[in-house]
Formats: structure tokens, sequence, C-alpha cells
């Protein structure tokens, strides 16, 4: 680690040591002389001590040692951590802003700085560019001052997310980064998903300019912490590292809502081991508790998992009606039904009535046919606060119509493929559609489905339709019911229909059913349905300082916040705001009014930003007649005003239709 000087051209006095030298060596000047007449009193007497003709050693080194720390002092000597950067040219730096460097991000901006100072030092010209999403102004590539490249640095923080480098080198293609006298790549120590990309990147960058990757121990490199749905044997996320070397001891705890915490246990990575699983080992009536888990010591996003209920164990109901498989109990729908569900979800198998007492997140009725009508109103009950019913067809379910199912069926008429007396063969599965939940799960070619229960045709049934057979007949179809979800199969949950309960697939699929429940079924913000700002997004504005003049109150500073609004459902917004802005303010109902800025038809996207102080959001004003209503606002204050005025004099002031506006001036 090389020593260098802010001012080295100050080392240049230490010339003058040999000046200091001849001067602090030369014998000290004759004494003066004085006539004494009793000096004659001290004559004969034996003085042995004698003044020194030179300075004393010590005195001379103490001396020169003085001087010497004095022009180091001079010169501004520090102790550089990197390598000295003697090139010429404009010095890039990329920087991996990403969760992965958050835990030695404190080092990172120490290195950042110290290569900023260096280039002032020698007046170069330096790029700072980040490669985390989110960083855009870093990514202009445009060589700015050493200054300006040191105050960006400071400012500079680790995103919550990882790092783009695909993103990144696409944007260095129209780069103009000529004259480049070495690029310092401060690295993250991962390959940010894409090893290509990053292979790919630091090529790139060889051929712009010279390369040297910074990067910090090993012993530093970031944890990874995956999230484990809570299976049979309790939570256990997973763990991750970079590298594989050493042991290395990792504390994992959970949390509660209230920060409480539940558990804390050790996992040891060992020597050449990437992955490693921390069981965290909580009962059951804890697990629901878990709202967080974290690696002690790493505080980045990646170190965090936030648990919710898409993470818990869920419960599921299967009602039993009869004993028709009471001598054949393996070939019954239960049977198959809970060794599918096994792995992941925990069962309770009774009547009706009794899993509704203690209600769980899926109810399962298979071959169930006429409920009776006390069961039907809690289940349907049930069904609208929340829960997830699936049904599956069935002999009992064949001359049943019963109103919990999503689609209305063909009364008494079942599909028989492959029989004795059908012309057709027994077909396979399709490919699931974009928007089902089971898009994605690979479809077995062995699937035959023999008989299946025919869908009325509707208007609705394509949008209900989760899944179908390679004719394009549905074959698992979904409606909502409330805040529930009611999902029917059109086949047997045993193998007297087809053969899907004996295949992996059949699994996948309940688990997607399983893991989705209890989820909500609000509706994208895609389209489908619009959503906009709610009344809220303004309050706390007071009148006069939004940008605005309102008497002789001063105009407030535009302000950098950002607010993002809530999400809110179409429909009529809540009453007018007391104590909001005059120029957001809205008229009573059942009044005329013209100072109306928000309007019942503005409905903009979520995630509109909407800057105090600045211009208005796009569809704020909407042209001539917003214009007008500014107009009138203000002619509406004035006239006001003067009838205030009238008013004290003893004049009789009329009532005028709309709201009071207060004007209010600073004095």
């Amino acid at each position: 680690m090389p020593l260098s000087f802010a001012a080295p051209w100050a080392l240049a006095a230490l010339a003058g040591l040999v000046a200091v030298w001849w001067l602090l060596r030369i014998r000290p000047p004759a004494p003066r002389r004085l006539r004494f007449p009793a000096i004659r009193l001290l004559f004969g007497l034996d003085d042995r001590e004698e003044p020194p003709h030179t300075t004393p050693w010590w005195l001379l080194i103490l001396r020169m040692a003085l001087f010497t720390l004095v022009v180091l002092a001079a010169a501004g000597p520090r102790w550089d951590s990197e390598p000295a950067l003697d090139g010429e040219g404009t010095l890039v730096l990329v920087v991996d802003d990403g969760w992965a460097s958050a835990r030695g991000w404190e080092s990172t901006r120490r290195s950042l700085l110290q290569a900023v100072d260096a280039a002032q030092v020698r007046g170069r010209s330096v790029v700072l560019a980040g490669t985390a999403p989110g960083t855009d102004w870093f990514r202009s590539q445009a060589a700015v001052a050493a200054e300006e490249a040191a105050r960006l640095a400071r400012v500079l923080a680790p995103q919550p997310w990882g790092v783009d480098r695909r993103a990144f080198l696409e944007s260095l293609v129209g780069a103009e980064l000529a004259g480049t006298g070495e690029i310092l790549w401060f690295w993250d120590g991962t390959d940010g998903g894409d090893p290509e990309a990053t292979a790919l990147l630091a090529q790139q960058l060889s051929r712009i300019g010279p390369l040297s990757l910074m990067g910090g121990p090993e012993h530093e490199a970031p944890l990874l912490l995956l999230p484990a749905p809570d299976d049979a044997d309790g939570m256990a996320p997973e763990l991750r590292r970079t590298h594989e070397t050493g042991n290395e001891e990792v504390w994992v705890r959970a949390l509660s809502l209230e920060g409480r915490v539940l558990t804390r246990v050790a996992t040891t990575l060992a020597d050449g081991e990437r992955i490693a699983r921390a069981p965290l080992g909580l009962p059951r009536e804890l697990r629901r508790d878990v709202t967080r888990v974290e690696i002690e010591g790493q505080r980045h996003a990646g170190a965090v998992v936030l648990v919710d209920d898409r993470w818990q164990r869920r419960t599921v109901g299967l009602v039993t009606m009869g004993d028709d498989y009471a001598a054949r109990p393996l070939l019954a729908p239960t049977y198959y039904l809970r060794r599918a569900l096994e792995p992941f979800a925990e069962i309770r198998q009774g009547p009706l009535a009794a899993l509704l007492e203690d209600p769980p997140s899926v109810i399962v009725l298979a071959d169930v046919g006429q409920l009776r009508p006390e069961g039907r109103d809690a289940l349907a009950a049930w069904l609208d606060s929340g829960g997830t019913l699936v049904r599956f067809a069935g002999e009992r379910l064949v001359d049943a119509n019963s109103p919990l199912l999503p689609v209305k069926l063909r009364e008494g008429e079942m599909r028989a493929l492959g029989g004795a007396f059908s012309w057709e063969q027994p077909f396979s599965l399709g490919p699931f559609p974009p928007e089902s939940p089971f898009a994605g799960l690979e479809v077995p070619d062995d699937i035959l489905i023999r008989r299946q229960m025919i869908a009325e045709p509707s208007a609705l049934l394509d949008d209900r339709t989760m899944a179908r057979l390679a004719d394009g007949t549905p074959l698992v179809t979904a409606a909502q019911s409330g805040r529930g979800e009611l999902v029917f199969f059109h086949v047997t949950a045993n193998t007297d229909w087809s053969n899907l309960p004996l295949s992996g697939l059949f699994v996948s699929m309940l688990q997607r059913l399983v893991e989705r429940a209890g989820v909500g079924s609000a509706a994208p913000a895609d389209g489908s349905r619009r959503l906009r700002p709610g009344n809220g997004a303004a309050a706390g504005c007071r009148a006069g300082r939004c940008g605005t003049t309102a008497g002789r109150g001063p105009r407030a500073r535009p302000s950098a916040w950002l607010l993002r609004p809530p999400v809110v459902p179409p429909g009529p917004q809540p009453g007018r705001q007391r104590g909001g802005c005059a120029g957001l303010s809205r008229p009573a109902p059942g009044r005329r009014g013209r100072r109306r800025a928000v309007r019942d038809d503005d409905r903009r996207p979520v995630g509109v930003a909407v800057r105090l102080g600045a211009r208005p959001a796009p569809g704020g004003h909407r042209g001539r007649a917003d214009r007008r209503a500014g107009l009138g606002l203000g002619a509406d204050c004035a006239c006001r005003a003067w009838r205030c005025g009238r008013t004290r004099r003893g004049t009789r002031a009329r009532r005028s239709i709309g709201d009071p506006v207060r004007i209010r001036g600073d004095r």
C-alpha cells in the first residue's frame, strides 16, 4: 500500500535541512563586556564549569525532527488503500450498487472517494456509473469534474435489488468514453444472476481502457437468504454464499410483527459448501406469528425474507360423505387427495359442519352431491369471506344441480371417451392459458381423460377456464365468490375417470391452488379495473403554500418529495377535506362551484407521481375549462373580500352560492 502526498511539491522544503543544520551548529555570539569593579573579589576561584561552544546533540536532533514534521504535514501525507492512479485521461468508476454491496458499502465509499481525490490531484475528469436499475442519473457516461464526482459518490447508496449488468452493457454501446485513462470496477463479489453478462461487461470495459477489479475479501462477500415454504418439517430457509472456501457460522433469526425474536438458530457452511438449510424448529403455533426472517450481521435486502400468508402452511379440509369406499379405502378420492396434499398442507378430514367450526383455508369436496340447506348456506358464507372451495366431479354430482359451481353444467350429461359405445379416443391435456394459475407447469403426454362433465356454453366460460383438454373443452373452471374462489375439476379425484391423480401434475395443480388461497382476489391494475389516487394525496397542504399565492403569502419553494397516491377503487370519493389546498378543494355535494381541479373522471393509473410545487401532473388541467375555473376562483376571492369589507362597514352582504374561501396574509 504506497504512501502518497496531496502536495508533493512541499517536500522540496526538506532541502533546507542542510541550512538548519549549519545554523544550529555555529557557536553562540561573544558575550558583551561590562566593567564591574568588584570583580577582583572573584579572582582566584576555581570555576570548572565551562559554557558549551556548540548546541547539544539531543537538542539538535529534536529541532531537526520538528522541522521535518512541519514539512511533511505541509505535504499532506495519506496512506492509500488502492493502487496509485498515475495515468492520464478520464477516470471511469463503475460501481455495483445492488443489494450485494450493502454489507461493505462504507469501505466501497471510502475507496471511491480516495480514487476521486487522486483524480482531483492530477486534474483528471471522472465518470461515475452504477450498474443497478434505478440509478439512471449515474449512467449518463458524461465526464464531470472531480469535485462533482465526489459529491455524487457521497450520495450514492446501494439499492434493495440486484444489479442488471446486461442493461448497463447496452448503455455502454452509445457512450463516448474516448480518451479513458483507467477503469475501476467496484465489484460486489457476485455474478448478478447473469454470469454471461458479467463476463461480457468485463471484456467490454477492457476494450475501453485498462481495467482494475476492486473487490473485498471473500469473508466479506454477501450471504443470500431464500424463503422456503412451511412444510411438514417446519420452516427451513435456504442460505447461499458466493464462495466455497472456509467454514462459516451464520445465525438466522425469526421475528414477529412486533419485532420480537421468536427463535435464533446457528447454521454452519462447511468448507466446499455454498448452500445450506437453516431449520427454525418453531412449533406450529408460533409459525403463524413469523413475519420476518433475517441473517444477523448482514444488513442488505438479500439477507431478509418477509413472511406472509403465502409461506404459511395451509390447512385443507377434506369433506367425507357416505361410505361407498369403506371396503376399498385405497380407491377412495380422499385417499388420492390426502397423498397429494400431505407434502405441503395440513389435512383435516371430517364432516362439513365439523370443519367449519374451525374454518380451514381450503375445503375440498370430492364427489359430493346435494348439500343440506344449512350446510350450503354456511359453506357459501365461508366462501364469501375469503375461503377457497375445490370441487371434483363424480357420479353423485351428475344428477345434482348445485349452486356452488363456477359454471353451469349440462344436467344429466357426462362425456365418455374411449368406451365401447364411443367413437372418440381419450383426450390428453392441452397447454395451460397464460393467465391460469397453472401456467408454467409441464403437461405430460401420458395423461388421458376418459370421462368428463360438460359445461354449458356461455360468454363467461372462456374467462373462467383454468385448464382445457386437447379439443378445447374445459377441464378446470373457477369463479370468484365474494372474497373467495370456487374451483371445479370436471373429473373425479380418483382414477375412475382419468389417470390425472396418478401424475405429478395433479400434485402441482393442487399445490398452486392451495398456495393462492387466502392471498386475496383484488383485481390487478392491468386495465381491467381503473384505479385513481385517493382524496388524501394532497392532504396536509395549507392554503397559499402549494406554489400559489394567497393574500400576501410568499410563494412556496418547489419540493422534491414525490407522493405515491394510495389505491382506491373506482367510485365517488369521500367528502371535501378541510384544511387542504384551495386549488384542490371540492365543492360540497349538491352545490355549484367553479373551484374544481380534482374531477370525478380523473382516474389516473397507480404509480402516478405528484410533485408538490411543480407543474401539474398530466391530466390535472384539461384546457380552457380549467383555465376558466382558475379565473373564476380569482374573481370569487376578490368579490368575497370586497363583500367582507362592506359587511364590516355595516352593509348587509348577500348569501353567496358556494363555499367560503378564507384569505390569509402574512403580516
